[in-house]
């Protein structure tokens, strides 16, 4: 991926040096004497409240780094320590930064998904702290004027509310330290991988909604291709604030809780971390501003280190780094690449002609290539059946949600590696629509498409034998049968209360579609039952 050069501080008069992109991606150079201005419900209990910040780190997918031309792969845990990587990457004294354009164009990408405001005029800045995953002694960072600014994050599936976003900036990653009996072993292969630090407002109330929030934004990274957004591997960590107060009074003092990298640490950690602080505070003692670790042998935060605040940074513009200009035809072009987003899967599925429930959309919604699926899936059934969409769109998002997910994880795969086309699964849904498979017979055929046949649904009733049981005389022997090896429940049947006579019925249609091993429409059974081989009586 080409990187764009960018130079320091250059004349007499001090004036610096700017970046500017145009549509065409030509870089170009300009002068200016000016220097760019600097610049919430879950109840732990009745008596407190928490309040939840979050600050997410997404390594951006490119193809190296965001300053140097070292490769960037994933997963990392593939190649040898300290082999990705430049003299940049070690500190050695005369290397400059390069601004890797394609690192830049994903956190645009990323930034407008999220509604946010993009700055048109930016700055880098160093962050300054002496750790040993940081070789240059500083953090190339946003601190003064990030490039992107707002936005928001809509959470909840049943009762969807907006969590507001403070600011998203670029900066490095450092390297991963290993500790090892007496030393400390440093792998710069993730040194200086291009970063997006996503800050949320401290709107979170609770630990679900946290984890919840964690996850839209994972599904969003992955919708784009912006990030692969692994919490497991790495690209994409998670660091929560969180305070808790009594309702009326001013916010407490907040903890930070580093480095959480599964959606379970998140909720538990924050639980915690909740339960600490109201412990201290009951008791009359105090919270101590405070970076920490969670520890998921002992489910408890653990004191990593005293909690630095803004000064301790000594945050300075970087003088080999210019003010970064992006041109509106720039970003306008950046924005055309982005695609539908899951909030746009939503509302389209929730209103008519599909009306799924909430909840079920925004399970479709949750991964790209199911929500493409679905919609091919709903193409193709209509083309084979031309039948209501609505009801279409019912009987394929219950198999979607309901079978289809335990099918990819018992296979481990997706539905992008699955071998099953939309087509082949429209053809259930277009056969059960028709009422030519029950919704049991319609799994087992999807359950051998997913063992890995490559047919229809007609195909697989063909081969196997296993259409719907519709003939009236045939399904009329065998409830005569069920009926003639339950007489006694019959009998109960004739004087049994309304209620327990339903339950009775229940139990005869079951009957039957077990002797049927699923192929009887069991609509069809209940009117056989009650109107035809049952006592008459009001139900």
């Amino acid at each position: 991926m080409r990187g764009l050069h960018l130079g320091g501080v250059v004349g007499s008069r001090g004036l610096r040096d700017c970046l500017v992109f145009s549509s065409d991606g030509q870089r170009a150079r300009c002068k200016s004497s000016a220097t760019p201005k600097r610049g919430s419900g879950c109840t732990s209990s009745s008596e407190w409240e928490t309040v939840i910040g979050v600050e997410i780190h997404i390594q951006l997918s490119a193809y190296t780094k965001i300053f140097s031309d070292a490769p960037f792969r994933l997963p990392m845990h593939g190649d040898l320590p300290n082999s990705n990587v430049s003299p940049l990457d070690f500190a050695y004294p005369g290397t400059l930064p390069v601004l890797n354009e394609e690192v830049l164009r994903q956190g645009i990408r990323t930034a407008y998904a999220f509604g946010s405001n993009i700055a048109q005029v930016s700055t880098f800045d160093r962050k300054h702290y002496c750790w040993p995953d940081l070789p240059q002694g500083y953090q190339i960072t946003q601190h003064f004027q990030p490039f992107a600014t707002g936005g928001f994050v809509s959470i909840g599936s049943t009762n969807p509310r907006s969590i507001g976003l403070v600011q998203l900036q670029l900066e490095q990653d450092t390297a991963k330290t290993t500790q090892e009996p007496g030393m400390t072993l440093l792998d710069h292969n993730r040194a200086g991988v291009g970063l997006l630090e996503l800050v949320s407002a401290p709107e979170l109330r609770s630990a679900t909604d946290t984890a919840d929030f964690c996850v839209k934004v994972q599904s969003i990274l992955r919708y784009l291709g912006s990030s692969t957004a692994s919490l497991e591997e790495g690209s994409m960590r998670c660091d929560v604030n969180v305070s808790v107060n009594r309702p009326g009074e001013p916010w407490g003092t907040r903890c930070e809780i580093k480095n959480l990298n599964t959606v379970r640490h998140i909720r538990h950690s924050i639980r915690s971390e909740v339960s600490r602080h109201i412990a201290l505070l009951e008791k009359g003692g105090r919270v101590m501003p405070e970076t920490r670790g969670y520890d998921p042998g002992r489910d408890t935060t653990y004191t990593l280190r005293r909690k630095e605040t803004a000064p301790d940074y000594r945050f300075m513009p970087d003088p080999d780094l210019p003010p970064l200009i992006l041109s509106q035809t720039y970003l306008d072009e950046v924005r055309k690449t982005i695609p539908v987003l899951p909030d746009q899967h939503i509302a389209r599925l929730v209103s008519a002609p599909y009306s799924l429930s909430r909840e079920s959309a925004s399970m479709v919604a949750a991964e790209r290539n199911t929500a493409e699926f679905f919609w091919d899936a709903v193409a193709e059934a209509e083309r084979m059946v031309g039948s209501d969409t609505r009801v279409i769109t019912e009987v394929l998002g219950n198999l979607m949600v309901q079978e289809i997910p335990h099918l990819l994880d018992h296979h481990g795969v997706t539905h992008g590696t699955s071998g099953v086309l939309p087509g082949q699964v429209a053809s259930v849904v277009a056969r059960e629509v028709q009422g030519k498979v029950t919704r049991r017979v319609a799994k087992d055929i999807l359950r051998v498409m997913y063992d890995g046949h490559t047919g229809t649904a007609d195909e697989i009733i063909q081969q196997r034998g296993i259409a719907v049981v519709s003939d009236k005389e045939e399904l009329s022997s065998i409830i005569d049968a069920v009926l003639a090896e339950n007489a006694d429940a019959v009998a109960t049947y004739r004087t049994a209360p309304p209620p327990k006579a339903k339950r009775l019925v229940k139990f005869f249609v079951g009957a039957v579609m077990k002797k049927t091993k699923g192929q009887a429409d069991a609509v069809s059974v209940h009117g056989l039952l009650v109107n035809a081989h049952l006592p008459k009586r009001d139900l």
